[in-house]
């Protein structure tokens, strides 16, 4: 069917998106944010608790910074608050081609997860 090719093709791209992650984890590269960041995913998604890793992917995703809404040029101090907002407690990772395709992939399997759960209990139910 037409799903199960689509599903077979997203598990190919996501097998190929990890392998970079795979690499910088051997050669011990991965930032030590990331590897926090994806062990606190790794265990939520193992406890059952899908809700917290989707947050936390979405804290490795973006971090926390602020994110500029409207106008922020009005006025002498543009500049200051400017650098402020794209200076710290920023993840940065979507910078990075094979670093976002890596976090998507690890999106698409918690998501993946907690809809394979939901139609087993669904299953089990009836």
């Amino acid at each position: 069917t037409m799903d199960g090719k689509q599903a077979t093709m997203q598990l190919k791209q996501s097998k190929i998106a990890f392998a970079p992650l795979f690499e910088k984890l051997e050669t011990r590269t991965l930032d030590d944010d990331l590897v926090r960041g994806f062990s606190q995913m790794m265990s939520h998604m193992q406890a059952g608790n899908y809700m917290a890793a989707s947050d936390m992917y979405v804290k490795v995703a973006i971090g926390n910074a602020a994110w500029p809404i409207g106008v922020t040029s009005v006025g002498i101090h543009e500049r200051k608050s400017r650098e402020r907002i794209g200076s710290q407690s920023s993840a940065h990772i979507m910078n990075d081609e094979a670093s976002r395709k890596f976090l998507q992939a690890m999106k698409r399997m918690i998501t993946w997860m907690e809809a394979s759960e939901k139609a087993l209990a669904k299953a089990t139910r009836r």
